[in-house]
């Protein structure tokens, strides 16, 4: 199984998306993907094979926060990146990691069906400014699938709000759109299809990751 003891590079570097356009690294030169927002508040990647991976900024209630004018995700010291979904291998763990200097926010496990839900706290330590977050597993057909999102890191701004308010991250993006064009936009993500993932250049890289870090 592939290791996500650390985060997926490209060309030796970490990825760095735009914030209108997150970045899908994958070995499954065959699968169509889209990614859309929700409510200018979720991130969600899905293919036409029923994966589904939505990623959202909350507070301790639950309650989602608005990507910013440029549409990265936003989250506050102390809150949450919230991963849900459907499709992940069942039993397996996806892996979040946060950089530019990486750091491992946590492992999102997945069930027997392949469902998946998890809230990983972004510490103060975490510098206030741009960043990507990285969520790497592995498909039913184990396909490595490494989702990447431009996200704000902000200092903590307000009190949390009261559960009675909790959104549920899970929206449906088809109900969701019934209610107005502009809560669903679609963004045609560049997706590389990278079959040299699980060769040799990719333990290179890992390598190379591991020297860098022993020698700091």
């Amino acid at each position: 199984m592939q290791d996500f003891s650390v985060p997926v590079f490209v060309g030796g570097q970490l990825p760095k998306p735009e914030p209108l356009n997150p970045l899908v690294i994958q070995t499954d030169v065959a699968a169509e993907l889209d990614i859309i927002t929700i409510n200018d508040q979720v991130v969600q990647l899905q293919d036409t094979e029923g994966f589904r991976l939505s990623v959202s900024a909350t507070d301790d209630a639950g309650v989602l926060a608005r990507v910013n004018t440029r549409g990265a995700i936003v989250v506050e010291h102390e809150n949450f990146i919230t991963v849900t979904g459907d499709g992940f291998k069942p039993g397996s763990d996806a892996v979040v990691w946060l950089f530019s200097e990486p750091r491992r926010l946590g492992v999102v496990r997945v069930d027997g069906d392949g469902l998946f839900e998890e809230s990983l706290q972004i510490g103060s330590d975490v510098p206030v400014g741009d960043h990507t977050t990285q969520i790497n597993g592995i498909t039913a057909n184990n396909e490595v699938r490494s989702l990447n999102l431009a996200v704000e890191v902000t200092n903590r701004t307000s009190e949390p709000a009261p559960a009675s308010v909790a959104t549920d991250t899970t929206i449906d993006p088809v109900i969701v759109a019934a209610t107005g064009p502009r809560n669903q936009t679609s963004i045609r993500t560049a997706i590389l299809l990278l079959g040299v993932l699980l060769g040799g250049t990719f333990v290179w890289f890992m390598l190379a990751w591991r020297r860098r870090a022993e020698e700091r």
